[in-house]
């Protein structure tokens, strides 16, 4: 069986409840369901879309540090910033992803000058098989311009959330198009993730956060296509595990995937 296995981990809107609880699993049971989840897979990635870093004394009596610590230890890859995620200030955010060792996605937050914020804008992901098959996807990230007024403004001064349908669909062309993705996958922290699915071709897959949710559901998107819109709840009371079974033809090129 040559199919390629891709495997991913999402988490939403944890809001720094890293203990067992009534509330939610914690990050001890999280860290062996991500070990046990990811171990087989050819490639898999571990993904929160944001309101990680705030929400409980643990985080705020350290600026979001100790949850920074914690997350480089669960072994996350990626996240998008959610509306709480800046309750420290915009610099400090920036500090919280470097020392949780993630990629932090979320290129239609820009400066005064238009650039984007945060270092990385995507991220692309290849099988390394030299003589066999070949899946490569990619990932971008937003947060929804509504929710730029959803902090204090001294915590966002000097930056603008653009239009994300506009960056969305610019995105999927640039992984697709120029970067050669077989699959997109949008990271978001957003109202309304179904909505914004329906406006956007090339988005195979959705990892959505901000409203308190679990969502399982198909888009169809303008051109058509079909996209998957995926939330996984709060406060790790639910952890959303993703496979993606990826096909190739007889030239070892990338097919479709279920």
């Amino acid at each position: 069986d040559d199919n390629i296995i891709i495997k991913i981990v999402l988490t939403k809107e944890i809001h720094a409840r890293v203990t067992d609880s009534s509330e939610g699993i914690g990050v001890e049971r999280l860290k062996t369901i991500i070990d046990s989840w990811t171990s087989d897979a050819a490639m898999s990635t571990v993904i929160d879309s944001g309101d990680l870093f705030h929400g409980q004394p643990i985080a705020t009596l350290s600026k979001g540090e100790s949850i920074a610590k914690i997350t480089k230890a669960l072994g996350y890859d990626l996240m998008t910033a959610g509306n709480h995620d800046w309750s420290y200030g915009k610099d400090r955010l920036k500090e919280l992803a470097e020392m949780a060792d993630i990629e932090m996605l979320c290129g239609n937050v820009v400066t005064d000058s238009g650039e984007s914020f945060f270092e990385d804008e995507y991220a692309v992901y290849e099988s390394d098989l030299s003589d066999g098959p070949s899946v490569k996807y990619g990932v971008f990230g937003t947060i929804d311009p509504q929710l730029y007024t959803s902090t204090t403004p001294s915590n966002v001064e000097g930056l603008t959330f653009t239009d994300q349908v506009a960056y969305a669909k610019e995105s999927a062309r640039h992984l697709k198009e120029d970067l050669g993705c077989d699959i997109v996958i949008g990271l978001t922290h957003t109202l309304g993730p179904e909505e914004l699915a329906g406006q956007v071709d090339g988005v195979d897959i959705w990892l959505c956060g901000h409203e308190h949710i679990n969502l399982d559901e198909t888009v169809t998107t303008p051109d058509g296509g079909t996209a998957y819109v995926i939330e996984s709840g709060y406060y790790l009371q639910n952890v959303s595990l993703i496979e993606l079974e990826c096909f190739t033809d007889e030239n070892n090129e990338f097919s479709g995937f279920e």
